[in-house]
């Protein structure tokens, strides 16, 4: 008797997807980088609850490094003041950390001349209270909300009447994703917004540096 050959199956063939546009992940760990891929393959993904914190990779949505670069930063003001309409502006900071980056681009905008009032949004309770350390020393009205950008009314307080609404942020390509309906509010009411390193995907940028 002779066996019938079992027919041979080819396995199906593997389609690598593009890698999405990360931005500057330099010094993340594996498993923080697999969430950060993770989100940025899946926008449309609910936005979580947790953002910047010292848990920071369970939201994957800012870096863990704070920014430094002070001497960028000012530029970047500068050169934001250069397109405000008006000499009175709110400026939000979204994941605000310890409050310095904010601090110090008010600064800037005080040396100006401008009327500018501070907002810093922070999750994690005890940076929020560091925070809160800085906006009682700082000689600019600041107020620091702690809680999820995602979920609190930033926007109803920069956007204010007679004022220029600016919003200041170091958030990953992921998270800015998802805070598009909100900041497309603040463009929409003629708002302002300094992204530091990551642009916005969803519009193109006045000024890059």
């Amino acid at each position: 008797l002779q066996r019938r050959a079992k027919a041979s199956v080819a396995p199906p063939a593997q389609v690598d997807e593009p890698e999405p546009d990360l931005g500057d992940c330099e010094g993340l760990d594996a498993e923080t980088l697999a969430m950060v891929r993770k989100m940025a393959k899946d926008p449309t993904a609910q936005a979580p609850a947790k953002c910047f914190g010292f848990d920071w990779a369970a939201g994957s949505v800012a870096p863990f490094w704070a920014w430094k670069d002070d001497e960028a930063l000012e530029n970047a003001v500068k050169l934001l003041l250069k397109h405000a309409s008006c000499q009175q502006i709110r400026l939000c900071d979204l994941g605000c950390g310890e409050g310095a980056a904010l601090l110090r681009a008010g600064r800037v905008m005080r040396d100006a001349g401008v009327d500018v009032q501070l907002l810093g949004v922070e999750l994690d309770a005890a940076v929020c209270e560091r925070a809160r350390d800085t906006a009682a020393a700082s000689p600019i009205p600041m107020e620091v909300w702690q809680g999820s950008f995602f979920e609190l009314q930033w926007v109803e307080w920069v956007c204010h009447v007679n004022c220029q609404p600016v919003v200041l942020m170091y958030l990953l390509a992921p998270g800015i994703s998802h805070l598009q309906e909100k900041l497309q509010q603040v463009l929409d009411c003629g708002g302002l917004v300094l992204t530091l390193k990551w642009e916005l995907p969803f519009c193109a940028p006045r000024v890059a540096q």
